[in-house]
């Protein structure tokens, strides 16, 4: 079977990549990632690739080594090393990516070789925007469970789907896509939040505890499976159609920069803004945190706002209630964030 030929066009040079196709998947393989995975000629996947990224959420680089490519009439293989490096190596893992048929495994197996603090390690999947906004998606959970959400249109602020084991959406009128996951839970974000033109399907739901500590010899163990498969029980959404759903906007306000005084001309361009809060960060650990308090205090009511108060530090604050409640404050929110445990 010969190579599929695919028109890429780059702002910039590219990495060297290689066209691998199998059955009705073609991609472009570059630098151990899987690009531009289309089905019957639909792009069905951005990207898929792997990531460790640390307790400040720093993307290590990858160094790769042993890799093998073969691309034969059946399918295509991958193998490669991947060492994972900040100073040093944190992660070392073997990765196997094959395709025969209609469906592609990405396999990652790592090997922690010391210590670290980490936010995320293993497999994520990026999906086009374009081709999947508005398609319902049918999740099955863990234990069994399944539900329905939806490719959001509008730009979600929060996860469109969580707790998946599979994933399952149309591809067209008559194919749904099918993507499996081992190892770990994965949820997807809409990472049009953060200017990315894709939905970001990843591992270590960003609800759990982080960071988690990973020991010298600690295993990860991660597969991604995606298939296609004939369906008729799902209905493509085209865009402009469907119910209108009203998404309330989220609170945005100002936050008070410490040891400064608004201006009387800040105060007035501040107000024209309908922000909902005045966000003011106090540390009663310092000396001077009640003169801090009591600045903001006449600064948000010069801007006619509430004050959500975030109190930093670690342990009880002496009174705190009682000084808070003398100054008669309109009060959006108070949260209490011991630094003593991150």
């Amino acid at each position: 079977m010969s190579a599929r030929s695919i028109h890429l066009a780059f702002d910039v040079k590219p990495v060297p990549g290689q066209i691998l196709s199998s059955g009705d998947l073609c991609c472009l393989y570059e630098s151990g990632r899987i690009r531009y995975l289309s089905f019957k000629g639909r792009q069905v996947i951005r990207l898929i690739y792997t990531a460790v990224r640390d307790q400040h959420w720093n993307t290590a680089a990858i160094n790769i080594s042993d890799e093998i490519i073969r691309q034969d009439t059946n399918g295509f293989r991958i193998s490669y090393t991947a060492g994972y490096y900040y100073d040093e190596t944190v992660v070392e893992a073997k990765i196997e990516i094959s395709a025969e048929g209609n469906t592609l495994k990405f396999s990652f197996v790592g090997d922690a070789l010391t210590f670290f603090r980490r936010n995320r390690v293993g497999i994520c999947v990026l999906h086009p925007i374009k081709e999947s906004a508005g398609q319902i998606i049918s999740v099955t959970q863990p234990d069994g469970g399944m539900y329905s959400t939806v490719f959001p249109e509008l730009v979600s602020p929060h996860q469109p789907a969580k707790n998946i084991m599979k994933m399952s959406w149309p591809v067209d009128a008559v194919h749904e896509a099918v993507l499996e996951f081992r190892g770990d839970i994965f949820e997807m974000e809409d990472q049009r939040n953060w200017t990315d033109d894709s939905y970001k399907t990843y591992s270590t739901p960003v609800d759990l505890p982080l960071p988690v500590d990973i020991h010298r010899g600690d295993m990860v163990k991660q597969t991604a499976s995606l298939s296609f498969q004939s369906s008729n029980t799902y209905r493509v959404m085209e865009r402009g159609q469907g119910m209108a759903v009203n998404i309330p906007m989220p609170a945005i306000g100002y936050s008070r920069v410490r040891d400064h005084l608004l201006t009387e001309e800040e105060i007035r361009l501040l107000k024209e803004i309908p922000f909902d809060h005045y966000r003011v960060e106090l540390f009663p650990g310092l000396p001077g945190w009640q003169e801090e308090l009591k600045t903001a205090v006449i600064e948000a009511r010069s801007l006619d706002t509430k004050i959500e108060l975030i109190v930093l530090g670690s342990g009880e604050v002496e009174n705190f209630s009682e000084i808070i409640a003398g100054y008669n404050l309109q009060i959006d929110s108070v949260v209490f964030v011991d630094t003593e445990k991150g």
